[in-house]
């Protein structure tokens, strides 16, 4: 009205679970999450899920399109096409992921599998962005 344009907000805004958030259950979601606070119990989400560094996070089992860890986090498993641990990240956990990079100074205690997670297009073998095994030298003349 009057001229102004209205300021839009994005329709993939993430759902914010603020520090002073405490929440136990199971979570299922189609938004993306940032997670400041305590959180315990399982998450499913077609989105991506980003922890903060002042975060808890103590679940059975995570599934989401992407993972960004910053703070404290242990699960029983984890189920993302990608994850990605910032330097101040405190992992516990057995992942799968399509593709994984971790900051210096990252902790991960746990099992990492590249080839068998089931997010993502052409998930039934290979990883994506992993490199592929040198072919053999070959005898030169």
């Amino acid at each position: 009205m009057f001229g102004k344009k209205r300021k839009k907000i994005p329709a993939t805004s993430p759902t914010v679970f603020g520090r002073e958030i405490v929440f136990e259950g199971d979570l299922v979601c189609s938004s993306s999450l940032n997670i400041r606070g305590r959180f315990s119990g399982s998450i499913s989400s077609t989105g991506d899920i980003v922890t903060e560094k002042a975060s808890e996070l103590s679940l059975t089992s995570l599934t989401a399109r992407g993972l960004v860890i910053k703070g404290m986090f242990a699960a029983g498993s984890v189920d993302a096409e990608s994850v990605e641990l910032q330097a101040s990240a405190r992992v516990q956990a057995d992942m799968k992921a399509r593709s994984f990079c971790a900051a210096g100074g990252a902790r991960l205690s746990g099992r990492l599998d590249m080839e068998s997670s089931r997010r993502g297009p052409g998930s039934s073998g290979g990883s994506a962005g992993a490199e592929s095994a040198p072919s053999p030298a070959r005898d030169s003349p």
